[in-house]
Order: structure tokens, then sequence, then C-alpha cells
């Protein structure tokens, strides 16, 4: 007969195991691994890819740890695979990883989202999104940018 005593060291392990999984570091390529959406990491690259660019520019700002920036990427993904980079660029800036472009931006909500288009802020967007609130808001700021 199996009894509690006998069971207890084996589920000590298994929860000795499992708190020693959840407490190991992420890959340094866990960014990769979460889309396709390129993150910068210095105010140097946000200069080069953002204010420099001519093309409208969407910068999501998010953490790991932020459940709501996690359920917004497969709309991110999906925006930007409906759209060509001559269209629209987009990048993500993980604040933890770099706070000097977080703290530049002002961004003290995630998910923080904003548009720029040539070196202007011209839509700026926080807090969770569903698909279509975020296709319209892109969709929002273009008409916005061809009446001038």
């Amino acid at each position: 007969m199996v009894t509690f005593k006998k069971i207890l060291p084996f589920m000590a392990a298994a929860f000795f195991i499992a708190a020693l999984a959840l407490s190991l570091p992420a890959p340094h390529n866990a960014q990769a691994s979460e889309g396709t959406v390129p993150y910068l990491k210095n105010l140097d690259e946000v200069e080069k890819a953002v204010m420099g660019s001519q093309t409208l520019v969407l910068v999501q700002f998010d953490a790991k740890w932020c459940g709501y920036c996690r359920a917004l990427q497969p709309h991110l993904e999906k925006l930007r695979q409906k759209n060509d980079t001559a269209a629209l660029e987009m990048y993500k800036v993980d604040i933890d990883q770099a706070r000097d472009i977080a703290i530049e931006f002002r961004v003290n909500t995630l998910p923080t989202m904003f548009m720029v288009h040539k070196g202007k802020v011209v839509g700026y967007r926080r807090g969770a999104l569903d698909e279509d609130q975020l296709f319209d808001w892109v969709e929002d700021v273009r008409k916005d940018i061809r009446k001038g």
C-alpha cells in the first residue's frame, strides 16, 4: 500500500525541480523567439531607425513580465505581415533592457505604442488593444497623415 509518507520524498523532489526550473534566467536570445518585430536597444538605434525614417513607424514598449504586452504580440505580428515595411516599419523596446529609451519617451504604462512619421510623434496609445483596435488605430493615424 502506498502511503503519504512513502510518496512525500518524491513530491518534495518534484517541487524542488520545478522551483529550480522556474528560477533559471531566460536565454539571451529569448527576445528573438517572441516574434519578428525587431527590438531597439539604445537611443542611437532609435535615432537611426525611427527618427530618421520617412516612413510611418510604430514603436511598442513592452517587458517580458507584462501580460498585456504578450497578449498584444500576435496582433503586432499580424499587422507586420499585412504591411510592407515601405508602408509601416515596426519596432519594440524592452523597457527592462533599454530604460533610457523608455525614459526619453516618458513611458510609464505598458504596453505603450507610438506612431512616428518623419521624426514627429503622430499617434500614441497605451494599455491593451485587441486586433481590431490596433488595426483601426493604425488606419486612423494614416488617414490623419494623408489629410496633412
